[in-house]
């Protein structure tokens, strides 16, 4: 199950005690802790910045949304029609402010997409498009924002993974991209994108 984090500031993710104790009561606190170790051989000792950048990130792909006084923090994904919020992820977050009743009022199907094409069009793969969220957001005085930013444009963002990925010697796709990001999103697993890459079977 998602869960939702509530702090003093967007500053204290990665690096407060309240921040983990938050983790803790979810049962996330160990899976941060191996996730931010991954990141740095033994005895490194990391600073301040990057502890928050890994808890922004880990927060990302775990679907953790995140509450700060008038600001809401939500994981961003890239589509080739712009950026969109998992609904599942956005949905924990509106019933932690009790909108869900107003959200759903506002909600009427033309801002759904599928977060992964190839999946099922059940509710664990809508997407809700980011614009649409900030709007919904305003009218209740909350600024939206991306757990993290990358400062392009969605389009920019999938053409860079596309340059990257085609450094590895495979073919340059809009398929391919896709994959790569719902990979790194956290949304399918290496194994799944490898599997529908034909890598392996």
């Amino acid at each position: 199950m998602t869960n939702c984090l509530r702090l003093a500031s967007i500053d204290e993710v990665g690096v407060s005690t309240e921040f983990l104790s938050q983790l803790k009561h979810i049962g996330e606190s160990i899976e941060w802790i191996k996730f931010r170790d991954n990141f740095c051989s033994p005895g490194t000792v990391l600073d301040h910045e990057t502890k928050q950048g890994l808890g922004r990130l880990f927060c990302h792909l775990r679907g953790l949304p995140l509450i700060s006084d008038d600001t809401v923090w939500l994981p961003q994904i890239a589509k080739r029609t712009g950026y969109i919020a998992r609904y599942t992820v956005l949905h924990v977050l509106l019933g932690e402010l009790e909108l869900v009743d107003s959200w759903e009022n506002y909600f009427l199907g033309s801002t759904f997409c599928l977060v992964d094409v190839e999946a099922e069009a059940k509710m664990s793969n809508w997407g809700i498009f980011w614009e649409d969220v900030i709007d919904f957001f305003e009218q209740y005085h909350l600024v939206c924002l991306p757990l993290c930013s990358n400062h392009q444009t969605a389009s920019n963002l999938l053409d860079n993974v596309k340059a990257n990925v085609s450094l590895s010697g495979l073919e340059v796709s809009d398929e391919l991209a896709n994959i790569a990001s719902l990979a790194a999103n956290g949304i399918i697993t290496t194994e799944e994108a490898l599997k529908r890459l034909g890598i392996i079977i």
